[in-house]
């Protein structure tokens, strides 16, 4: 390695440590960030486009449920940069894994879009704050049903998140991303949420997957992108203890949204049967 190299390497390694030690703030997006040059090429890279049936109330809380994750939900993470053209009047924050918090720079893009760990306190934090909180209900398990004939989406277990809406009062807003699951080719998840790798996922708390992208390597194929938003789903009040009864009916009413969506707005290349488990 040259002298050069060698200063270079060093002071990437402190920079890397300067962030590690940084404290994160979460709170609103970062402007300046999302509004960067960043997203735009991003943007025209995955030919990124997007339509909005839902029109929001001022005063009401709302949590957007955003489908599907995939190996990584590019289409949410680009969502960031046009939001405030689709609402500008409404302000967004979401919640993540916990443990893309633990490595620097990757948390600190998380903060800098607005997003919080996944906790249940900071779903009320983020509504009691006046903006609309996005989560991915999937997460981890999502990543293990990337098929190339199917559509995966895992939600029907994921009582806890509908029962939050309920708590908290907030209308459900069904939100899908067309060509997610495109972007990158997964290996080893033929056994979908039965596999290996996904029962050693669980048990760490973070996604174990193998993919490949263009030229085998870990860059996203150019996958067009398209964003899709449906009309609010409404609940009337909060309810402090909502009852068995009362979370099947909404996440009945979530599923059968996220299908009407999906089928009555998928692109001529979205030929993919959809599947929710």
């Amino acid at each position: 390695m040259t002298i050069r190299g060698s200063k270079l390497a060093f002071i990437s390694l402190l920079l890397y440590a300067a962030l590690a030690l940084h404290p994160i703030r979460y709170g609103k997006p970062w402007s300046a960030f999302i509004n960067s040059w960043i997203f735009d090429v991003w943007r025209k890279y995955f030919a990124f486009t997007w339509v909005n049936y839902a029109r929001l109330e001022k005063g009401q809380r709302y949590m957007f449920f955003e489908f599907p994750h995939a190996i990584f939900p590019m289409g949410q993470f680009l969502s960031a940069s046009v939001v405030r053209d689709v609402f500008p009047d409404d302000t967004f924050c979401g919640i993540g894994a916990d443990i893309v918090f633990y490595f620097p720079i990757y948390r600190h893009i998380m903060s800098w879009l607005g997003t919080y760990p996944a906790t249940r306190k900071n779903i009320t934090r983020i509504l009691d704050s006046g903006c609309c909180c996005t989560v991915l209900p999937g997460g981890i398990a999502e990543m293990y049903l990337c098929r190339s004939d199917k559509e995966g989406i895992y939600f029907r277990k994921r009582r806890n998140t509908v029962k939050a809406a309920l708590q908290e009062g907030a209308h459900v807003v069904p939100a899908f991303f067309y060509g997610n699951s495109r972007i990158f080719s997964p290996m080893g998840t033929e056994g979908g949420n039965q596999s290996i790798l996904s029962w050693f996922s669980r048990k760490m708390r973070a996604a174990i997957v193998f993919y490949t992208g263009r030229n085998y390597l870990p860059v996203p194929f150019r996958q067009p992108l398209k964003m899709c938003i449906g009309a609010p789903i409404h609940v009337d009040r909060a309810y402090p203890n909502p009852t068995e009864e009362q979370i099947d009916e909404l996440q009945k009413k979530i599923i059968d949204a996220v299908t009407k969506l999906y089928e009555e707005n998928r692109p001529e290349w979205e030929t993919k049967e959809l599947m929710i488990t």
